[in-house]
């Protein structure tokens, strides 16, 4: 996060990003000030509660995650789970895949996002997250990530 917060403080025209917060807290604990302030929330590579709620597994971690999210803003999110993870996570053995995917669309909707795009990552997708944890978790040696893009429908 430091990283990001250094990038971020940059003037605007050098890829600053002079609205961005960050902050370090538990997903159930961030404050409600920050309900709907969201365009885009990005959740990289999470683990433990932040993790199970990424993927509809608890609701307070969800509601959480998709509280963040504006009227008009979406919530972007790599993941990475393998056999190992589904015991600490309270999901079934086995690879990310349709269930998965079709759990996060039902527990998401009911927050009032819409599940736009769900893919995999390749090397190419990887390197360009710049993401020291990809590395740390050997993933696409060792593990698949993936995308999903989630979003509030306009309301014309």
């Amino acid at each position: 996060m430091a990283e990001a917060s250094r990038r971020a403080a940059r003037r605007p025209r050098k890829g600053g990003l002079p609205n961005a917060v960050f902050v370090a807290a538990g997903v159930e604990m961030l404050p409600v000030e920050l309900a709907g302030l969201a365009d885009l929330v990005t959740v990289r590579f999470p683990w433990g509660s932040l993790l199970r709620g990424a993927l509809g597994l608890d609701d307070r971690a969800a509601i959480a995650i998709a509280r963040l999210v504006s009227a008009m803003g979406a919530l972007e999110m790599t993941v990475s789970v393998q056999d190992r993870d589904a015991v600490g996570l309270g999901r079934p053995a086995g690879p990310f895949g349709d269930r998965d995917i079709e759990r996060i669309r039902g527990v998401y909707a009911g927050f009032g996002l819409e599940l736009c795009d769900v893919r995999p990552l390749g090397l190419e997708d990887l390197t360009d997250l710049h993401s020291t944890w990809a590395r740390r978790l050997r993933v696409d040696r060792d593990r698949r990530a993936w995308s999903l893009r989630l979003e509030r429908p306009r309301s014309d």
